[in-house]
């Protein structure tokens, strides 16, 4: 396992100003495709992670997603390891806007999952932590 991040003490109102200041467990950079498909819907789409734990990740995207909006997601690892397949809910989600194009940044906590999908999980990010081996950059979506 990584170590743990410690923080500073915040009050209540800046844990509430900073969403990412309110997740349980440390979370590492790493970005990742996952694949998506909103429930009831048949359209797939993409999103990349910027950071991620074996509880969530922090996401960026260039569809709108909403709070409590619940997705179902397949995280590609790389080539040669099999996907992650966790069901979540969007817990926060920031628009960001520029003259050529408009994403969405926000948080997803992974509803409870396969534990032995969790294991391989935890062991693939502490494998990246440990730099027994890296995650070669990718494109965003």
């Amino acid at each position: 396992m990584w170590p743990f991040v410690k923080k500073k003490e915040q009050s209540a109102q800046e844990k509430q100003e900073n969403p990412e200041d309110r997740r349980r467990l440390a979370r590492i950079d790493m970005i990742l495709t996952v694949n998506c498909h909103l429930p009831g819907e048949q359209e797939l789409f993409r999103i990349s992670t910027e950071n991620v734990n074996v509880l969530g990740i922090k996401f960026v995207s260039p569809v709108e997603l909403k709070e409590l909006q619940d997705l179902d997601m397949k995280i590609l690892l790389q080539s040669n390891f099999p996907t992650i397949n966790v069901k979540g809910r969007v817990v926060w989600v920031i628009k960001k806007a520029t003259d050529k194009k408009t994403i969405y940044i926000g948080g997803i906590e992974f509803f409870p999952y396969d534990e032995e999908e969790k294991k391989f999980f935890q062991k693939f990010i502490d494998k990246h932590v440990t730099g027994e081996f890296e995650i070669p950059p990718q494109k965003r979506p």
